[in-house]
């Protein structure tokens, strides 16, 4: 059982610092489609729904995505998704 725990523990580890990974390039994002960076917002745009997207992608393979104490990392991942296409479909910030 304590096995199972540290496991849990390390995978953790690893997502919260990709989810801040994904934070890091959605400010990015941000800032380049602010300064009218048209070719960098792209593909910090397109890097940042990979890195939400293989979030969710690790998360269904490990079939964590069903238990209730990974909600929090697969709604970052997805948040980091939508928040990103959104935003490139509607063209704000502009």
């Amino acid at each position: 059982m304590a096995h199972r725990k540290n496991r849990y523990r390390e995978m953790e580890r690893i997502m919260t610092y990709a989810l801040l990974t994904g934070l890091a390039l959605f400010i990015l994002y941000l800032v380049f489609a602010a300064t009218g960076v048209k070719a960098l917002k792209y593909i910090i745009g397109i890097i940042t729904i990979l890195d939400g997207g293989l979030i969710l992608g690790f998360l269904y393979i490990s079939q964590e995505l069903k238990k209730l104490r990974s909600r929090w990392i697969a709604a970052g991942g997805l948040s980091l998704v939508v928040c990103t296409l959104v935003s490139m479909l509607l063209g704000v910030p502009g």
